[in-house]
C-alpha cells in the first residue's frame, strides 16, 4: 500500500519536473550564444554541465510521466503523443550533451555548429 502511495506521489511530480529540461536547454542555448562575445566567453565551459543536468531532468520527467500514466486517467491517443514527444526531448537532450563534450568536439570538429542548428 505504501509503495502505491509513493508511485502516486512521484507521478504527481511530473508536471513540476517536466519543465526543467526545457529551462535547462534554453539556459544552455543562451550561455552558448553569449559565449561568442569576449565579455562572456567563460560561459562556454558551463554548457556541457547544463545540458547534462537537462538530460537527467528529461529522463526523470519521462519516468515520472510514465508512473503518472499508469493511473489510467488520460486519453490513450493523447498519452501516446505525449510519451513520444517526451522521449524525443530526452533523446535530443542526450544528443546535445554528447555533442558538447570535448571528445566529440575533437573527433568531429563540428559539434559547436550542431548545437546552434538544433537550438
Amino acid at each position: 500500500m505504501i509503495i502505491l502511495d509513493i508511485f502516486t506521489f512521484s507521478g504527481r511530480l511530473h508536471p513540476l519536473i517536466v519543465h526543467l529540461p526545457i529551462g535547462f536547454i534554453l539556459l544552455a542555448a543562451l550561455f552558448d550564444l553569449l559565449s561568442y562575445t569576449k565579455k562572456y566567453r567563460y560561459l562556454k565551459q558551463s554548457v556541457p554541465l547544463i545540458l547534462l543536468i537537462g538530460f537527467i531532468a528529461a529522463v526523470l520527467a519521462c519516468i515520472f510521466g510514465y508512473v503518472l500514466s499508469l493511473s489510467g486517467d488520460y486519453d490513450a491517443e493523447t498519452l501516446t503523443h505525449h510519451k513520444i514527444s517526451g522521449i524525443t526531448l530526452a533523446a535530443i537532450c542526450g544528443l546535445l550533451y554528447i555533442s558538447s563534450t570535448p571528445l566529440l568536439k575533437k573527433t568531429l570538429g563540428m559539434a559547436d555548429k550542431l548545437f546552434l542548428y538544433c537550438c
